[in-house]
């Protein structure tokens, strides 16, 4: 998206974890806004609103965000179908092509490719 992005990570049960990974970003996002003023001779904030996250507490509602992630182009009328925008993990998960991602285990969440496509273009409906 061009003002925001999302990120669905997992984390294991331990709450230092959380905090790691919210410094871990804040540190990142500090270093690119610095880097970024300096590059082009400004001051201030690039990202608005500030950093979020949210647990994911329910089986139910983890389907949703992961369904809300690749829609989220569509709704925000960057593009007309979700296979269409090109920065999203949507074709990543339907494709063979190698990756980084937990192909396999959002895949199985669905209970298969067909699944996975059939939940998204329902909810699209």
């Amino acid at each position: 998206m061009p003002t925001h992005f999302h990120l669905l990570i997992k984390v294991k049960e331990d709450e230092t974890k959380m905090d790691l990974i919210t410094v871990a970003f804040k540190n990142f996002f500090i270093s690119y806004v610095k880097s970024f003023n300096k590059k082009y001779a400004r001051t201030g904030s690039l990202f608005q609103p500030k950093f979020k996250k949210k647990l994911i507490d329910k089986e139910d509602y983890l389907t949703r965000v992961i369904f809300y992630i690749h829609a989220n182009p569509v709704t925000g009328k960057y593009c007309d179908n979700i296979e269409d925008w090109p920065y999203s993990s949507y074709n990543t998960f339907l494709s063979e092509s190698p990756t980084s991602l937990k192909r396999k285990e959002v895949i199985d969440w669905f209970n298969g490719k067909e699944h996975f496509k059939r939940f998204h273009d329902e909810a699209m409906s």
